[in-house]
C-alpha cells in the first residue's frame, strides 16, 4: 500500500509539474497591454468571441492577443505598461498578436501614433501592414496605412527598420525621416518615396541592390526585372508616365478584420 501511495504521488506531481509548465508556456507571451484613454466611438473585439461580436470598450480593459480595435470619431490608447505607448486615430482599426520574438499591430486602416521605451522594452515592437513591415526598438514614430495600401512612417527620433521580405526590402531609418512605402503585389512594383519633411537621404536595398533617396525624391521599382539581373528602373513618380505604369491609386486593399 505505500509502494502504491508513493506512486500515485509521484504521478500527481508530475502531471501537476505538466501542467505548470503548459500554462507557463501559454501565458509567457502574454500581453501587457490596456486600453486607455478613451474618448468617443472605440470598440473592441475579443479574440474568443463570435465574428461580429464587436462591443464598446473600457477604460483599463485588459489586452490578449488576437484583440482587433476599431475606431470610429474617437481615439484610445494602447498602452504596454511601461514599454510603450500607442495611440489610435480616428477611423483606425488594428488587430493585436504577441509572438516569441515580438509584440505585433497589425494596422489595417488608419493612423497610429507610437513612443517605444527603448530601456523597458522586453521585445520589439512591429507594426504590420500588406505594404511593409516596421520593427520598433525604441523611439517615436507615427504610422499610417491608407485605402491605396500605402504604408507612411514618421519618424521623430530614434531608429526603426522597414522590410518587405517579398521584394527583399531593408531600409533602416534614423533622425528625423519621413517615408513612403507602396507594394502592388499583382503587379510585382514597389514604390519607395522620401518626403520632403526628412532631415536628409535615405537608404535602402531592394532585391540586393542598393539605392539612396534624397528628401522630395520617390522610386519605382520593377521586381520582375530586378529579378532578371536587369537594370532596375530609378524613376521619378512627377512623371505622369511612370504614375500611369504602376497604377496609382490601385494600390493593395487592406485586409479588415471588421465585419
Amino acid at each position: 500500500m505505500k509502494i502504491f501511495f508513493n506512486a500515485m504521488s509521484k504521478y500527481i506531481c508530475v502531471v501537476t509539474l505538466a501542467m505548470l509548465m503548459t500554462f507557463a508556456s501559454h501565458n509567457a507571451f502574454a500581453l501587457s497591454a490596456v486600453a486607455q484613454q478613451i474618448q468617443g466611438e472605440v470598440s473592441i473585439h475579443k479574440a474568443a468571441d463570435a465574428q461580429d461580436a464587436w462591443k464598446a470598450i473600457t477604460q483599463d480593459t485588459p489586452l490578449a492577443s488576437g484583440d482587433s480595435i476599431k475606431t470610429g470619431k474617437g481615439t484610445c490608447a494602447l498602452v504596454y505598461s511601461d514599454q510603450a505607448t500607442f495611440k489610435m486615430e480616428e477611423n483606425t482599426s488594428l488587430a493585436l498578436e504577441e509572438t516569441p520574438t515580438a509584440q505585433d499591430l497589425k494596422l489595417f486602416l488608419g493612423k497610429i501614433k507610437g513612443q517605444v521605451n527603448h530601456q523597458n522594452a522586453t521585445q520589439p515592437f512591429e507594426v504590420v501592414t500588406p505594404a511593409a513591415v516596421a520593427t520598433v526598438r525604441g523611439t517615436q514614430v507615427d504610422f499610417g496605412y491608407d485605402y491605396q495600401g500605402q504604408l507612411t512612417v514618421d519618424l521623430h527620433n530614434g531608429k526603426i527598420q522597414v522590410i518587405n521580405d517579398d521584394a527583399e526590402l531593408k531600409l533602416d531609418l534614423a533622425g528625423k525621416k519621413s517615408i513612403g512605402v507602396k507594394y502592388n503585389k499583382e503587379k510585382n512594383t514597389l514604390h519607395i518615396k522620401n518626403d520632403c519633411n526628412s532631415d536628409g537621404v535615405i537608404q535602402f536595398s531592394i532585391l540586393g541592390a542598393e539605392y539612396a533617396e534624397n528628401p522630395c525624391e520617390e522610386k519605382d521599382v520593377e521586381l520582375s526585372t530586378a529579378e532578371n539581373g536587369l537594370t532596375v528602373p530609378n524613376t521619378n513618380s512627377n512623371n505622369q508616365d511612370d504614375k500611369e505604369k504602376i497604377g496609382e491609386g490601385e494600390g493593395r486593399e487592406p485586409i479588415s478584420p471588421i465585419r
